[in-house]
């Protein structure tokens, strides 16, 4: 994945449906390993990913491991969502955002 960032939240897994710690890699901003929770204000810079200002983006995330109660690995792909740079909130993916199509790692839904 190269550089990136990482989220430190809490989410359901999928399988045993357990809300637990995960940490999700995702690529906005500064990508330097930056650790960063709900309600944090992304970092920007020189080679910075995206642009600061946009009203809501979006942005492709994957759990950096399996689930630490069942152990499950698959499918722990999330939405990390930037409001005003801001991260305001991370939900499990479900196929809405296409970041194939969009040639990005994030999709900025309102300018």
């Amino acid at each position: 994945m190269g550089a990136f960032n990482v989220l430190r939240a809490t989410c359901p897994c999928p399988s045993c449906t357990r809300v637990v710690p995960v940490a999700i890699q995702f690529k906005l901003g500064v990508t330097y390993q930056h650790e960063y929770a709900i309600g944090d204000a992304v970092r920007w810079g020189r080679n910075a990913l995206g642009h600061a200002g946009a009203i809501h983006v979006v942005v492709d995330g994957v759990a950096d491991g399996p689930c630490p109660d069942c152990g499950y690995a698959c499918d722990r792909d999330f939405y990390v969502h930037v409001e005003q740079d801001r991260i305001t909130r991370v939900e499990a993916a479900d196929g809405r955002w296409d970041f194939v199509a969009a040639r990005a790692t994030f999709i900025v839904v309102r300018e």
